[in-house]
């Protein structure tokens, strides 16, 4: 019944006037309906109160960590064993050589092709996933730069990532985007989207590597002689 209504509850096969219940006094002498006015005014106090409690809940359950992922590998030890594996068979899938015989293509071919592809851009889109789990560390301890000079000491790396945080996220999700690209591509069986998908994955690639890995100086932290 709309607040503020008069009218009649049912009760036990019996009618009840309960009068005015918000907007007016229930009628004098009316006991019957004084009593169901308040019981209609408790049972939307409960209902409230239900709603408070669940919206609550809610809250807190929204305040709560939504995961209990710890890293083990290093962002290095992913590249290496997941990422630039899975990257090069994608890059490795369609070739067109020049050579003294003529020219040579490689595509792929078979299903068990496009299978072992769909595996790789899979690897790809999960590995950048790993990527965005906070607190692994670039590399282990013992860690250098293959490059010196070039490519930066793993702990000037590392100091970029925790600096720009919001930066490393962005390019990682640049890189799960890019092979969502790879496994539309596979899925289609479209060996020029597959090329097309490589050069994207390439780009991916390079957006990350330009501002974390080798940003165009020297490596500010160089290996303590006798270190290498």
């Amino acid at each position: 019944m709309p607040d503020g209504a008069v009218g009649v509850l049912h009760r036990g096969g019996a009618q009840v006037d309960v009068g005015r219940c918000e907007l007016g006094p229930v009628r004098p002498g009316n006991d019957a309906g004084h009593a169901g006015c308040i019981a209609t005014r408790i049972e939307r106090g409960v209902r409230h109160g239900l709603l408070v409690l669940l919206a609550a809940g809610f809250a807190a359950c929204a305040s709560e960590p939504t995961s209990d992922m710890a890293p083990t590998a290093t962002v290095e030890e992913l590249m290496r064993s997941m990422i630039d594996p899975a990257a090069d068979a994608v890059w490795d899938a369609v070739v067109i050589e020049a050579t003294a015989d003529g020219i040579v293509e490689t595509r792929p071919e078979t299903e068990g092709d496009w299978l072992r592809l769909r595996r790789h851009a899979l690897t790809l889109a999960e590995g950048s996933n790993l990527l965005l789990i906070e607190g692994r560390r670039i590399a282990a301890p013992e860690s250098r730069s293959e490059l010196p000079g070039i490519d930066l000491h793993p702990d000037a790396i590392q100091e970029l990532v925790d600096e720009d945080w919001d930066g490393w996220v962005e390019v990682a999700r640049g890189l799960r985007a890019t092979s969502g690209v790879v496994l539309d591509a596979v899925e289609a069986r479209d060996v020029d989207a597959l090329l097309e998908a490589g050069t994207e994955l390439d780009l991916a690639c390079e957006n990350c590597h330009a501002v974390f890995w080798y940003p165009g100086y020297a490596d500010p932290r160089p290996a303590p002689p006798g270190n290498d």
